[in-house]
């Protein structure tokens, strides 16, 4: 009997068209994106896929979108424009030295190569189902096992936290700037691309996939930082991963602020030790960063900063400052300990229009001749000798001289024909009378220990209009009644003089230790607002005469005990007694019913009747000590 071959040929005929169909039923995906819950370009995502993963199709489409299963065996939906039918085998650069090649993805395998740093491959589309968890330079970084092609032809496995993915820089999702191409560098032979992006440090991010790379690279601490400070995660995610929207969000800060308060160590949150700035790199938006009480090894990671404009650091405590960032237009550094700081360091900062620097010693004063833009200058140098440059910076309109024990000359300040604002606190001063021709000044003030000056200088500065004085030489004779235009006048320590030879159109005032006859003549300020009195020893309220329009009033008296009776004021919005410990008595509170805003002193219970018996509509009653008004 014999057989037909007909019925053998049509069943080879169909295993090769079913194994046909099935080659079809493999995609890979063309960019990195996210595989999606639901087939929406804004639905959550069930798992972020790198670039050129083999994926498989579930017969199933809608809107443009292909329901799939990747290899950790996740389903979801993916763009179908934008899957592609061939291996896209994306190229990967290793970083590392020594990067093992494995027969199998996971740490058990048979070791069969390792990879140099420096050295290319390509991804084969095949990875290990889930992220694995593996120290590389000393951080736990998860990540996939993938498959790779090395240039000599071989398949094997190894660690993904260990490559870096070569992709062209383009722009940060929201960025209104057009995307610039990638520029062409030196070519070597097997390397087509001509960039890679190690972390995100360039101006432009938005690849996905970079995001998640700078996010693996950071550090425990700053990851935590970022997960508190500005994702504003609850204690229990200090340590947990970023989704991409934020770490895009993260992308976009323009300001940031990396102080961290003690209350932290005891609050909502941790106070993570930060020993270096590297977790700044990649922020291309970031135009302001402020710390305080930073104790830093070294300020990497400012460098990269290509946006920033204004830097301060206040209570920083630095090893060695080696190098600032460019292009900065305000700079403050204020150092917790005695160090000395080199102004040579600010070479090439033309763009610098406030600089403030407080710090043991400075050096190179010479270096001001750079700063044609500086527009405002505070120089807090205990151990300050000289200011022979600041004759240079001619823009210049604020000043601020600290100098400790030091004995200044002024002589470099005659120069300075665009200066508004002075302020001058020395130990001595030599030649003082060099700022007489600074006609154009608004604000001045002068805290000197020991000088002979003379005060006929004062009547000079016929536009002052702020004025704050701790020298007794300038306290004497007429010049003050002569200034026309001040508004603000503040003595602060106990020192002889009358309050008659002030301008009577003084509308802010500030007194120290002031006398019975003092007290007794404020009426004759009747455009007076705002008053500031500090006394050791304070007499009874009734030899105080309020002017008519004073609206804020601040009261520091330690022996204060009782407020029994108050001068009329009508006026007063605003009243500080937090700093009058001894107070008890506030009865006599209750007639200013036109009071706003009241502190007192946390001695007194805002629970307590005395204070229920003071309250009105509209009255907000508080403990905390503010600062003088001026």
């Amino acid at each position: 009997m014999s057989l037909s071959p007909y019925p053998y040929i049509l069943c080879l005929f169909s295993l090769l068209m079913a194994g046909s169909a099935m080659a079809q039923d493999i995609f890979y995906n063309k960019v990195a994106g996210p595989l999606l819950q639901a087939p929406e370009a804004e639905s959550p995502m069930v798992e972020f896929l790198l670039q050129g993963e083999l994926l498989y199709p579930l017969q199933k489409e809608e809107g443009g979108f292909v329901f799939l299963e990747n290899q950790s065996g996740r389903r979801g939906w993916f763009a179908k424009k934008e899957l592609s039918e061939q291996a896209v085998r994306p190229q990967y650069r290793c970083f590392l030295s020594n990067l093992r090649l494995r027969s199998q993805g996971n740490l058990q395998a048979a070791v069969v190569a390792k990879l140099q740093e420096g050295q290319l491959v390509r991804f084969t589309g095949r990875r290990s189902p889930n992220k694995e968890r593996i120290s590389v330079r000393g951080q736990k970084l998860p990540h996939y096992w993938l498959e790779v092609e090395t240039a000599k032809g071989l398949i094997a496995w190894t660690y993904g936290g260990g490559l870096e993915k070569l992709v062209p820089i383009p722009t940060i999702p929201g960025n209104l700037e057009q995307e610039e191409p990638p520029k062409q560098g030196p070519s070597s032979k097997g390397d087509t691309l001509s960039m890679h992006l190690e972390l995100p440090h360039s101006s432009k991010v938005r690849q996905a996939e970079s995001l998640f790379l700078w996010w693996n690279a950071l550090s425990p601490e700053w990851k935590a930082f970022y997960n508190q400070m500005v994702l504003l995660k609850p204690l229990e995610e200090a340590y947990s991963e970023a989704s991409l929207a934020e770490i895009e969000q993260i992308m976009r800060l323009e300001e940031l602020d990396l102080s961290q308060d003690d209350a932290c160590q005891t609050g909502p949150f941790y106070a993570v030790a930060l020993k270096d700035l590297s977790g700044l790199r990649g922020l291309p938006l970031l135009k302001r960063l402020h710390g305080r009480g930073l104790q830093l090894e070294r300020l990497a990671g400012l460098n990269q900063l290509s946006s920033l404009e204004e830097l301060s650091f206040t209570e920083l405590k630095l090893k060695q400052l080696l190098f600032l960032p460019k292009k900065l237009k305000k700079l403050r550094l204020d150092f917790a300990q005695e160090q000395q700081f080199p102004l040579s360091l600010l070479r090439g900062q033309g763009q610098l229009e406030e600089l403030t620097i407080r710090a043991q010693k400075v050096q190179d004063m010479q270096v001001f001749i750079q700063l044609p833009k500086l527009k405002k200058l505070s120089l807090q140098i205990s151990d300050l000798r000289s200011i022979s440059g600041v004759n240079s910076l001619f823009m210049l309109e604020e000043l601020r001289l600290e100098a400790g024990q030091s004995d200044l000359d002024l002589r470099p300040l005659a120069a300075l024909s665009r200066l508004k604002k002075l302020y001058v606190l020395a130990d001595e001063l030599q030649n003082i009378n060099s700022i007489a021709n600074l006609r154009q000044l608004q604000a001045l003030e002068i805290n000197v220990k020991a000088n002979r000056i003379d005060a006929r200088l004062l009547s000079r500065f016929q536009q002052l209009r702020w004025l704050k004085l701790s020298t007794p030489e300038l306290l004497e004779g007429e010049s003050l009644g002569e200034l026309k235009a001040l508004v603000f006048f503040a003595c602060q320590q106990d020192l002889p003089f009358s309050i008659q030879q002030l301008p009577g159109q003084l509308q802010q005032l500030e007194l120290g230790a002031p006398s019975f006859q003092q007290l007794e003549r404020l009426g004759q300020f009747p455009e007076l607002i705002s008053l500031d009195l500090r006394a050791a020893a304070w007499p009874a309220m009734g030899a105080f005469v309020a002017p008519p329009n004073l609206a804020k009033f601040y009261l520091r008296a330690s022996n204060l005990a009782s407020l029994q009776q108050l001068p009329p004021m009508s006026q007063l919005r605003l009243l500080d007694l937090s700093q009058c410990p001894e107070l008890e008595e506030i009865g006599a509170l209750a007639q200013l019913k036109q009071l706003e805003l009241l502190y007192l002193p946390k001695s007194i219970s805002l629970q307590s009747e005395a204070v229920q018996a003071i309250y009105h509509p509209g009255l907000t009653i508080r403990h905390e000590v503010l600062s003088a008004c001026f």
